[in-house]
Protein backbone atom coordinates (compact mmCIF):
# COMPACT_ATOMS: atom_id res chain seq x y z
CA UNK A 1 0.00 0.00 0.00
CA UNK A 2 0.78 3.51 -0.50
CA UNK A 3 0.27 6.74 1.62
CA UNK A 4 -0.65 9.72 -0.03
CA UNK A 5 1.66 13.23 0.31
CA UNK A 6 -0.07 15.88 1.53
CA UNK A 7 0.20 18.93 -0.57
CA UNK A 8 -1.05 22.57 -0.54
CA UNK A 9 -5.08 22.46 0.15
CA UNK A 10 -6.93 23.23 -3.04
CA UNK A 11 -9.44 26.28 -2.58
CA UNK A 12 -12.88 24.47 -2.40
CA UNK A 13 -16.26 25.80 -1.49
CA UNK A 14 -16.79 22.63 1.33
CA UNK A 15 -18.08 24.81 4.12
CA UNK A 16 -21.54 25.70 2.18
CA UNK A 17 -24.80 26.31 3.88
CA UNK A 18 -26.52 23.29 2.96
CA UNK A 19 -29.65 24.62 0.98
CA UNK A 20 -33.64 23.69 0.99
CA UNK A 21 -35.07 21.40 -0.87
CA UNK A 22 -36.58 22.70 -3.91
CA UNK A 23 -39.60 20.76 -5.56
CA UNK A 24 -39.40 19.96 -9.01
CA UNK A 25 -41.86 19.29 -11.66
CA UNK A 26 -26.73 -13.68 1.63
CA UNK A 27 -24.26 -15.11 2.29
CA UNK A 28 -26.19 -12.06 3.78
CA UNK A 29 -23.61 -10.19 4.10
CA UNK A 30 -20.32 -8.20 2.31
CA UNK A 31 -17.13 -9.99 2.21
CA UNK A 32 -15.89 -6.82 4.82
CA UNK A 33 -18.81 -7.36 6.98
CA UNK A 34 -17.53 -11.03 8.03
CA UNK A 35 -13.66 -9.93 8.14
CA UNK A 36 -12.78 -11.55 11.58
CA UNK A 37 -13.78 -14.71 9.91
CA UNK A 38 -12.63 -13.88 5.98
CA UNK A 39 -8.88 -12.79 7.77
CA UNK A 40 -7.81 -16.27 7.72
CA UNK A 41 -8.85 -16.83 4.21
CA UNK A 42 -6.62 -16.29 0.65
CA UNK A 43 -6.93 -13.00 -1.49
CA UNK A 44 -4.84 -12.72 -4.02
CA UNK A 45 -3.32 -9.06 -4.50
CA UNK A 46 -2.32 -7.88 -7.65
CA UNK A 47 -0.87 -4.17 -6.55
CA UNK A 48 2.40 -3.66 -8.35
CA UNK A 49 4.62 -0.40 -6.96
CA UNK A 50 5.84 0.19 -10.50
CA UNK A 51 2.44 1.04 -11.54
CA UNK A 52 1.69 4.01 -9.20
CA UNK A 53 1.02 7.48 -10.39
CA UNK A 54 -0.13 10.17 -8.05
CA UNK A 55 -3.21 11.58 -8.60
CA UNK A 56 -3.00 14.16 -6.08
CA UNK A 57 -6.03 14.04 -4.02
CA UNK A 58 -5.87 16.50 -0.92
CA UNK A 59 -6.83 15.01 2.51
CA UNK A 60 -9.84 17.73 3.26
CA UNK A 61 -11.90 16.51 6.14
CA UNK A 62 -13.01 13.72 8.67
CA UNK A 63 -15.83 13.73 10.60
CA UNK A 64 -16.78 12.98 14.23
CA UNK A 65 -16.76 9.31 14.88
CA UNK A 66 -20.54 9.38 15.36
CA UNK A 67 -22.15 7.03 12.66
CA UNK A 68 -22.23 3.31 13.07
CA UNK A 69 -21.18 1.04 10.57
CA UNK A 70 -21.71 3.53 7.71
CA UNK A 71 -21.90 1.74 4.24
CA UNK A 72 -22.34 4.40 1.51
CA UNK A 73 -22.66 7.84 0.62
CA UNK A 74 -24.31 9.77 -2.01
CA UNK A 75 -24.83 13.71 -2.85
CA UNK A 76 -28.40 15.41 -3.05
CA UNK A 77 -27.61 17.97 -5.64
CA UNK A 78 -30.84 19.89 -4.90
CA UNK A 79 -30.06 20.15 -1.18
CA UNK A 80 -26.46 20.26 -1.13
CA UNK A 81 -25.81 17.55 1.71
CA UNK A 82 -24.24 14.00 1.57
CA UNK A 83 -26.58 11.43 2.85
CA UNK A 84 -25.17 8.24 4.85
CA UNK A 85 -26.04 5.16 5.15
CA UNK A 86 -25.65 3.27 8.68
CA UNK A 87 -25.82 -0.44 9.03
CA UNK A 88 -25.78 -0.50 12.66
CA UNK A 89 -26.30 -3.96 12.78
CA UNK A 90 -23.50 -6.59 12.49
CA UNK A 91 -23.97 -9.48 11.73
CA UNK A 92 -26.67 -7.82 9.64
CA UNK A 93 -29.92 -8.75 10.61
CA UNK A 94 -33.25 -8.00 10.04
CA UNK A 95 -33.94 -6.20 12.89
CA UNK A 96 -34.97 -2.27 11.72
CA UNK A 97 -32.03 -1.06 13.06
CA UNK A 98 -30.52 1.02 10.51
CA UNK A 99 -30.52 4.59 9.60
CA UNK A 100 -30.03 7.73 7.51
CA UNK A 101 -27.77 10.38 8.25
CA UNK A 102 -27.41 14.11 6.18
CA UNK A 103 -24.33 15.50 6.25
CA UNK A 104 -23.15 19.18 5.33
CA UNK A 105 -20.26 19.38 2.42
CA UNK A 106 -17.70 20.54 4.99
CA UNK A 107 -18.40 17.08 7.11
CA UNK A 108 -20.68 18.18 9.87
CA UNK A 109 -23.70 16.18 10.87
CA UNK A 110 -26.89 17.93 10.40
CA UNK A 111 -29.30 14.93 11.28
CA UNK A 112 -27.80 11.90 12.74
CA UNK A 113 -30.70 9.55 12.04
CA UNK A 114 -32.63 11.63 10.05
CA UNK A 115 -34.39 8.45 8.71
CA UNK A 116 -34.51 5.26 10.64
CA UNK A 117 -36.88 2.23 9.78
CA UNK A 118 -34.57 0.11 7.49
CA UNK A 119 -32.52 -2.84 8.02
CA UNK A 120 -28.96 -3.03 6.55
CA UNK A 121 -28.98 0.21 3.97
CA UNK A 122 -25.91 -0.10 2.04
CA UNK A 123 -25.96 1.41 -1.89
CA UNK A 124 -27.93 4.54 -3.02
CA UNK A 125 -28.54 6.75 -5.58
CA UNK A 126 -30.87 10.10 -5.94
CA UNK A 127 -32.79 10.81 -8.58
CA UNK A 128 -34.62 14.29 -8.59
CA UNK A 129 -36.71 14.38 -5.21
CA UNK A 130 -36.34 10.86 -4.74
CA UNK A 131 -33.84 8.36 -3.15
CA UNK A 132 -33.09 4.57 -3.48
CA UNK A 133 -31.69 2.48 -1.10
CA UNK A 134 -30.58 -1.15 -1.63
CA UNK A 135 -31.22 -2.83 2.02
CA UNK A 136 -30.94 -6.53 2.36
CA UNK A 137 -33.52 -7.79 -0.14
CA UNK A 138 -35.58 -4.97 -0.62
CA UNK A 139 -35.67 -1.86 -3.06
CA UNK A 140 -36.23 1.66 0.08
CA UNK A 141 -37.87 4.28 -1.95
CA UNK A 142 -38.08 7.03 -0.27
CA UNK A 143 -39.61 11.05 -1.03
CA UNK A 144 -36.76 13.10 0.15
CA UNK A 145 -38.73 16.28 0.93
CA UNK A 146 -41.25 14.55 2.80
CA UNK A 147 -38.89 11.30 4.20
CA UNK A 148 -41.78 8.88 3.48
CA UNK A 149 -40.62 5.26 2.73
CA UNK A 150 -41.91 2.39 0.48
CA UNK A 151 -40.22 -0.69 0.69
CA UNK A 152 -40.22 -3.04 -2.59
CA UNK A 153 -39.24 -6.65 -2.31
CA UNK A 154 -36.51 -8.84 -4.85
CA UNK A 155 -37.88 -12.17 -5.36
CA UNK A 156 -35.15 -14.63 -4.47
CA UNK A 157 -33.00 -11.84 -3.49
CA UNK A 158 -30.02 -12.74 -0.74
CA UNK A 159 -28.27 -9.26 -0.21
CA UNK A 160 -28.51 -6.08 -2.44
CA UNK A 161 -26.12 -4.05 -2.61
CA UNK A 162 -26.00 -0.94 -4.71
CA UNK A 163 -28.44 0.99 -6.87
CA UNK A 164 -27.49 2.94 -10.54
CA UNK A 165 -29.98 5.09 -12.54
CA UNK A 166 -29.57 5.48 -16.43
CA UNK A 167 -30.07 8.67 -18.35
CA UNK A 168 -33.83 7.16 -19.02
CA UNK A 169 -34.36 7.03 -15.20
CA UNK A 170 -34.28 3.23 -15.28
CA UNK A 171 -33.07 1.98 -11.67
CA UNK A 172 -30.70 -0.86 -11.40
CA UNK A 173 -29.90 -2.63 -8.52
CA UNK A 174 -27.32 -5.62 -7.79
CA UNK A 175 -27.59 -8.78 -5.54
CA UNK A 176 -23.75 -9.97 -4.49
CA UNK A 177 -25.11 -13.18 -3.41
CA UNK A 178 -26.51 -14.39 -6.28
CA UNK A 179 -24.67 -12.70 -9.16
CA UNK A 180 -27.74 -10.81 -10.39
CA UNK A 181 -29.29 -7.26 -11.50
CA UNK A 182 -32.80 -6.48 -10.87
CA UNK A 183 -34.40 -3.50 -12.80
CA UNK A 184 -36.87 -1.53 -10.93
CA UNK A 185 -40.10 -0.69 -12.54
CA UNK A 186 -43.83 -0.25 -12.25
CA UNK A 187 -42.88 -0.68 -8.66
CA UNK A 188 -41.50 -4.36 -9.23
CA UNK A 189 -38.13 -5.59 -9.17
CA UNK A 190 -37.20 -8.28 -11.82
CA UNK A 191 -33.88 -10.06 -12.86
CA UNK A 192 -32.57 -7.66 -15.23
CA UNK A 193 -29.23 -10.22 -15.84
CA UNK A 194 -28.67 -13.10 -13.86
CA UNK A 195 -24.78 -14.47 -14.63
CA UNK A 196 -21.98 -15.70 -12.96
CA UNK A 197 -19.16 -13.21 -14.89
CA UNK A 198 -20.75 -10.93 -12.17
CA UNK A 199 -18.94 -12.27 -9.93
CA UNK A 200 -20.48 -10.93 -6.40
CA UNK A 201 -21.95 -7.36 -7.98
CA UNK A 202 -21.01 -4.76 -5.56
CA UNK A 203 -20.98 -1.42 -7.47
CA UNK A 204 -23.01 0.31 -9.55
CA UNK A 205 -22.74 3.34 -11.66
CA UNK A 206 -23.79 4.50 -15.03
CA UNK A 207 -22.05 6.08 -17.98
CA UNK A 208 -23.51 6.81 -21.30
CA UNK A 209 -24.75 2.99 -22.54
CA UNK A 210 -23.02 1.33 -20.07
CA UNK A 211 -23.91 -0.33 -16.88
CA UNK A 212 -20.42 -0.29 -14.74
CA UNK A 213 -20.40 -2.98 -12.08
CA UNK A 214 -17.74 -3.33 -9.32
CA UNK A 215 -17.09 -7.40 -8.51
CA UNK A 216 -16.17 -8.65 -5.35
CA UNK A 217 -14.44 -11.92 -6.91
CA UNK A 218 -15.85 -15.22 -7.13
CA UNK A 219 -15.86 -17.41 -4.07
CA UNK A 220 -15.08 -20.80 -3.25
CA UNK A 221 -16.13 -23.27 -0.63
CA UNK A 222 -17.17 -19.49 1.01
CA UNK A 223 -13.58 -18.72 1.89
CA UNK A 224 -10.81 -18.08 -0.61
CA UNK A 225 -11.50 -16.39 -3.69
CA UNK A 226 -11.82 -18.20 -6.91
CA UNK A 227 -11.27 -15.20 -9.10
CA UNK A 228 -10.20 -11.59 -7.71
CA UNK A 229 -12.43 -8.74 -8.59
CA UNK A 230 -12.54 -6.89 -11.33
CA UNK A 231 -14.50 -3.72 -12.54
CA UNK A 232 -16.67 -4.83 -15.65
CA UNK A 233 -19.06 -3.11 -17.63
CA UNK A 234 -22.54 -3.55 -19.09
CA UNK A 235 -23.88 -2.59 -22.46
CA UNK A 236 -27.45 -1.57 -21.57
CA UNK A 237 -28.45 -2.81 -24.62
CA UNK A 238 -27.19 -5.96 -25.45
CA UNK A 239 -26.14 -6.68 -21.80
CA UNK A 240 -23.01 -8.28 -22.83
CA UNK A 241 -20.34 -7.91 -19.98
CA UNK A 242 -16.80 -6.94 -20.59
CA UNK A 243 -14.24 -6.48 -17.92
CA UNK A 244 -12.51 -3.35 -18.09
CA UNK A 245 -8.99 -3.45 -18.97
CA UNK A 246 -7.29 -6.92 -18.22
CA UNK A 247 -9.81 -8.13 -15.59
CA UNK A 248 -8.84 -9.40 -12.17
CA UNK A 249 -7.36 -6.56 -9.98
CA UNK A 250 -6.18 -8.68 -7.53
CA UNK A 251 -8.91 -7.15 -4.68
CA UNK A 252 -12.43 -6.84 -3.60
CA UNK A 253 -14.47 -3.75 -4.74
CA UNK A 254 -17.31 -2.61 -2.46
CA UNK A 255 -17.41 1.07 -4.37
CA UNK A 256 -16.81 2.65 -7.13
CA UNK A 257 -16.86 5.80 -9.39
CA UNK A 258 -16.09 6.91 -12.51
CA UNK A 259 -14.09 10.42 -13.08
CA UNK A 260 -14.25 13.22 -15.42
CA UNK A 261 -11.02 12.04 -17.18
CA UNK A 262 -12.56 8.98 -17.63
CA UNK A 263 -10.19 7.00 -14.71
CA UNK A 264 -12.10 5.42 -12.22
CA UNK A 265 -11.83 5.31 -8.25
CA UNK A 266 -12.54 2.20 -6.30
CA UNK A 267 -13.07 1.11 -2.62
CA UNK A 268 -11.51 -2.20 -0.91
CA UNK A 269 -13.17 -2.71 2.36
CA UNK A 270 -10.86 -5.78 2.93
CA UNK A 271 -7.56 -4.10 2.23
CA UNK A 272 -9.17 -0.79 3.52
CA UNK A 273 -7.80 1.36 -0.14
CA UNK A 274 -8.94 3.88 -2.35
CA UNK A 275 -7.55 3.35 -5.67
CA UNK A 276 -7.39 5.09 -8.81
CA UNK A 277 -7.61 3.26 -11.84
CA UNK A 278 -7.02 4.56 -15.18
CA UNK A 279 -9.47 4.24 -18.11
CA UNK A 280 -8.22 1.25 -19.45
CA UNK A 281 -7.93 -0.41 -15.93
CA UNK A 282 -4.80 -0.28 -14.89
CA UNK A 283 -3.99 0.15 -11.12
CA UNK A 284 -2.14 3.79 -10.84
CA UNK A 285 -2.35 4.26 -7.56
CA UNK A 286 -3.53 3.05 -4.30
CA UNK A 287 -4.17 4.93 -0.93
CA UNK A 288 -4.12 3.41 2.31
CA UNK A 289 -6.76 4.27 4.47
CA UNK A 290 -8.11 1.42 7.16
CA UNK A 291 -9.99 -1.80 6.88
CA UNK A 292 -13.84 -0.91 6.14
CA UNK A 293 -13.22 1.38 3.01
CA UNK A 294 -17.01 1.10 1.80
CA UNK A 295 -18.78 2.61 -0.86
CA UNK A 296 -17.28 6.15 -2.09
CA UNK A 297 -19.24 9.20 -3.70
CA UNK A 298 -17.89 11.67 -5.99
CA UNK A 299 -19.13 14.68 -6.76
CA UNK A 300 -19.44 15.75 -9.83
CA UNK A 301 -18.18 18.72 -11.63
CA UNK A 302 -16.15 21.36 -10.37
CA UNK A 303 -16.72 20.40 -6.68
CA UNK A 304 -15.09 17.39 -6.95
CA UNK A 305 -14.85 16.08 -3.65
CA UNK A 306 -14.61 12.20 -2.77
CA UNK A 307 -16.13 11.21 0.20
CA UNK A 308 -15.38 7.41 1.61
CA UNK A 309 -17.24 6.01 4.58
CA UNK A 310 -14.95 4.44 7.03
CA UNK A 311 -17.15 0.95 8.13
CA UNK A 312 -14.87 0.32 11.19
CA UNK A 313 -13.90 3.47 12.07
CA UNK A 314 -17.51 5.25 11.57
CA UNK A 315 -16.47 8.24 10.09
CA UNK A 316 -16.26 10.21 6.64
CA UNK A 317 -12.79 10.53 5.41
CA UNK A 318 -13.23 13.51 2.51
CA UNK A 319 -10.65 14.29 -0.59
CA UNK A 320 -10.09 16.72 -2.85
CA UNK A 321 -9.72 15.59 -6.40
CA UNK A 322 -7.94 17.89 -8.40
CA UNK A 323 -9.54 19.06 -11.94
CA UNK A 324 -8.31 18.58 -15.28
Amino acid sequence: MFAYTVKKPLARPWAVSPGTRVKKTPCLISLFWVWPWLSSCVFFSGINSEEVISLHLQPAWESEAVFENPSSVVFDPVARILIVANVNALPLQKKGKGYLSKVALNGSVLHRQWLTGLNAPTGMAVQGDTLYVADMTDLAVIDLTSGRMQKYPAQDARFLKDVAIDSQGRVYVSDMDTDTLYIFAEDQLTVWLRDKDLASPTALFVEGNTLYVGSGGRRRGGCATEATGSLLKVDLKSREIRAVGAGSLGMSIDGAQGLATGAFLVTDALQGSLIHLSGEGKIMETISLAPGAADLAVLPEDWELVVVPMMQDNVLKAFTLPLP
